[in-house]
């Protein structure tokens, strides 16, 4: 791991009753009263938060959007720690908060918060917050966990995201041939929305005229001669 940063904490100095908010290499943790009571167990807690390298990481099970995800040199991986207390599930929620610059074009909501697993697997955390209280895209991402571990902070844009900016997913839905009065064209449907357009005009045939005489001339019967499209379908 790179940039690692821990603080031993003295549990006689915090009160049992309240949060404690600690901050370690720009990543401020908090946690609630509920554990901080279980820290007053020990006298002295190591708590650590350390940026780590992206290729040490067991990343295996993660699917082709993460992997792609995790590529972009915006993305980080953090190992969050703490000894001096049971180091499974908390019980409650640990509060943690990162400094995030939105890039051009991003969205908010595309800041995706991941718990990687053991096992390489990229578990998506539930209600992450982008705070950006100047609006000048410099904000914070807060989010909450029950155990600590490796957690990734990136940005995974979703197809629907995609839409709203303009960028559609587009299939054949309908292609028709031109006709002799008719333009030929094509539509195309966004897999993700009801967005469609219609591309690939072609202009009309026009007739294709022949003579044809109706009906048959006899000795005594006269007929005539009329123009009709030889064009399938006219």
């Amino acid at each position: 791991a790179k940039n690692v940063k821990e603080a031993i904490v003295d549990t006689s100095k915090i009160d049992g009753d309240k949060a404690f908010k600690i901050q370690l290499d720009g990543a401020d943790i908090e946690f609630p009263a509920s554990v901080v009571a279980e820290m007053k167990y020990n006298d002295s807690v190591n708590i650590s938060a350390a940026e780590a390298d992206k290729n040490s990481i067991n990343t295996d099970s993660a699917d082709e959007d993460q992997k792609a995800a995790l590529e972009n040199e915006n993305t980080k991986i953090y190992d969050f720690g703490v000894e001096g207390i049971y180091t499974g599930y908390f019980g409650d929620y640990v509060t943690i908060t990162l400094p995030y610059t939105l890039g051009e074009d991003e969205d908010p909501e595309g800041i995706v918060i991941w718990y990687i697993s053991d096992s390489g697997e990229l578990v998506e955390v539930e209600d992450v917050l982008f705070v950006d209280e100047d609006g000048d895209g410099e904000g914070q991402v807060v989010f909450k966990v029950e155990h600590f571990s490796y957690y990734a902070m990136a940005y995974c844009e979703t197809a629907e995201m995609k839409c709203r900016r303009g960028y559609h997913d587009m299939v054949t839905v309908e292609t028709v041939k031109p006709e002799c009065e008719y333009h030929g064209y094509t539509t195309y449907r966004c897999k993700h929305c009801a967005y469609s357009e219609t591309r690939d005009l072609q202009i009309p045939t026009g007739h294709k005229w022949g003579e044809k005489q109706q009906p048959d001339v006899s000795c005594t019967n006269g007929g005539y001669v009329y123009s009709e499209c030889q064009n399938e379908g006219c």
